[in-house]
């Protein structure tokens, strides 16, 4: 993906509570403007039993908006080699500088690019759906899917959260979630980002799935959408390690496991 480095938004810090999950907090933003550059350390990797078998509720709107801070601000530097079609599936490795992201490489729309990177959870679980067009890998109770969404010249990123929407149920669908629920999108002109709140519930109604849609303007009508899945029945020690990573890539503060 290509990286815009931009500022923080100037507002006071603002919290979001999502309930009944198993998250605490959703996108917090520091009024400074500064970019982190996080160096965790892994830990064990025993994973808790669950404890809790949430009921099914109304999603409460949040009180406060999500706020984002700004777009993906990695810049990995991977060893220079050719892309192609028959090699850019076998190119998922460690990002430098991360100890839980890895670089992937995903097709693109024609008119943008022939190929374009993905930060991911890096683990043996990474896939390619959509003919090779869409990324997804889960590790430590977090599963991101990524692509490159063709808008169109008149588009901004509020207009394309529709479809991420849609990609999102049928995500759901496949995975024998239920009960989808959807916040409000919140929408920042000033940077063509916009993210949305997004719940379910497992199959077997014992788990809230919280996720995170984000959409970010490539220009020329092109967005890099991502979802953020948190999946808390497979939360484990390093589950927190992965997300402070993840959000220092896309510019956001992610909720902790819980």
């Amino acid at each position: 993906m290509r990286k815009i480095l931009k500022g923080f938004l100037t507002v006071g810090l603002v919290t979001v509570l999502l309930s009944v999950s198993g998250c605490r907090t959703l996108l917090a933003l520091s009024a400074e403007t500064a970019l982190a550059t996080p160096s965790p350390t892994p830990a064990s990797t025993a994973t808790p039993e669950p404890t809790a078998t949430p009921e099914p509720t109304a999603t409460p709107q949040p009180t406060e908006d999500p706020i984002v801070e700004a777009s993906p601000t990695a810049e990995p530097t991977p060893e220079a080699v050719k892309i192609t079609e028959d090699n850019y599936q076998l190119l998922f490795a460690p990002a430098p500088g991360y100890d839980y992201i890895g670089i992937a490489y995903m097709k693109a729309p024609a008119g943008y690019s022939a190929f374009v990177d993905a930060y991911l959870p890096y683990a043996n679980s990474m896939m390619y759906f959509d003919d090779g067009h869409t990324a997804i890998s889960s590790a430590h109770g977090i599963t991101v899917v990524e692509r490159v969404y063709e808008g169109g010249a008149s588009a901004t990123a509020e207009d394309t959260m529709d479809s991420l929407a849609e990609y999102y149920e049928t995500w759901l669908d496949d995975s024998g979630d239920g009960m989808r629920e959807f916040g409000d999108v919140q929408y920042y002109a000033e940077y063509d980002i916009a993210v949305q709140q997004a719940r379910s519930y497992s199959g077997d109604g014992q788990y809230v799935h919280n996720a995170i849609l984000y959409s970010d303007t490539r220009g020329g009508g092109y967005y890099f959408q991502a979802i953020i899945l948190y999946l808390p029945e497979k939360f484990d020690s390093e589950t927190d390690d992965l997300l402070e990573e993840l959000g220092d890539v896309f510019g956001m503060v992610l909720p902790e496991a819980e």
